[in-house]
């Protein structure tokens, strides 16, 4: 999909939205950040009831009143990636907010991206987020293949790590020792690889 603009003119309002792929679970779905005239960029939240053809009716629009959230309200998550054993390949991150699936079911987080590791280091951002609980998961994808690799007995090949650096012994780390408050604004959090 790519990305698309539409204009809604109304008396003297205008609203301008523009769509944009994003990637959620796997799926990629259309994305709105819609502006008034004059004002500032928002995500509308619940896109898909404002009609993604451009359909514009008196209940769209009530929809949209409903759930947009102006950017300023919203948040971002600066990950910052250390201590990966291998400069080679990118290092998969993933934001979760609610423990199902957590850490290894990657299609039950809420946003995935892949970014490239250099010298050890990655770093990842999510914007438009909103504020809540939240964790993070990390893994060094050297060979591409987009999943977390173990050997046969479920020992890690690819080295990991979590929100809160929580390194329990013998398991994995579970949602509730990673998890962490996400206020409105800008975030960081760092990440070490083991």
């Amino acid at each position: 999909m790519k990305n698309r603009m539409l204009v809604f003119a109304s008396g003297l309002a205008c609203l301008s939205v523009a769509l944009t792929p994003e990637t959620v679970g796997g799926n990629s779905k259309p994305v709105a950040f819609v502006r008034a005239s004059g004002g500032h960029w928002g995500r509308a939240v619940g896109f898909s009831e404002l009609g993604y053809r451009g359909t514009h009716t008196a209940k769209a629009e009530q929809a949209n009143e409903e759930r947009f959230e102006t950017l300023e309200q919203s948040s971002s998550l600066a990950v910052s990636i250390a201590d990966a054993k291998h400069d080679d390949g990118s290092a998969g991150v993933a934001l979760w907010n609610g423990p199902e699936g957590f850490p290894e079911e990657i299609e039950h987080a809420i946003r995935i991206t892949y970014v490239p590791v250099v010298a050890g280091a990655a770093a990842a951002l999510f914007e438009d987020l909103m504020p809540g609980r939240y964790a993070v998961t990390v893994y060094n994808d050297r060979n591409g293949n987009e999943t977390f690799d173990k050997n046969w007995i479920g020992i890690p090949r690819e080295s990991w790590g979590v929100s809160n650096n929580a390194r329990p012994r013998l398991r994995a780390p579970g949602y509730g020792e990673a998890v962490f408050e996400l206020d409105i604004g800008e975030h960081r959090v760092e990440i070490e690889l083991r």
